[in-house]
């Protein structure tokens, strides 16, 4: 047995027939919908989870927004083509950036007292009838919520 000789990985084929190696570690990552459910904690979810994938998948920002704007549906979806439409009207630019794109979709999905109750939440938080990791996973819970 050569020791130089390596094993050959399994190949899959890509765009115009090609074959390239397929990495084992290589999974598809699904990228979640998010209707408009004016849900904060809902939506804080789908945000955060948007993070995760751009971020494990290596997404360049200038793709972000498009990817964004694909994985809105319903009512999000029609907001967005909205927002969009009449940015165009007022002769305002594209929303390219991710920041920018999360700062509106923030304003319109997050309510305006959403922090200000978290705020209230954790500072009025007791244990009551909850059991020591119930209430520390709470209090955890308001802390992210804040973002302390």
């Amino acid at each position: 047995m050569n020791s130089s000789s390596k094993e050959e990985e399994p190949l899959r084929t890509v765009r115009g027939g090609r074959r390239t190696p397929q990495n084992s570690n290589d999974f598809k990552v699904e990228i979640p919908e998010f209707e408009g459910k004016l849900d904060p904690d809902e939506f804080l979810e789908w945000l955060h989870t948007m993070e995760r994938v751009f971020d494990y998948k290596d997404i360049p920002d200038d793709k972000k927004v498009k990817l964004v704007a694909l994985r809105l549906g319903r009512y999000a979806s029609l907001w967005w083509t909205n927002l969009c439409a009449k940015r165009t009207r007022n002769r305002k630019g594209k929303i390219r950036t991710s920041e920018k794109m999360k700062s509106k979709l923030k304003s319109r999905f997050l309510p305006a007292m959403y922090l200000q109750d978290s705020y209230s939440q954790l500072h009025s938080l007791t244990q009551g009838n909850l059991i020591v990791e119930e209430y520390i996973r709470e209090f955890e819970k308001l802390l992210i919520k804040c973002d302390i």
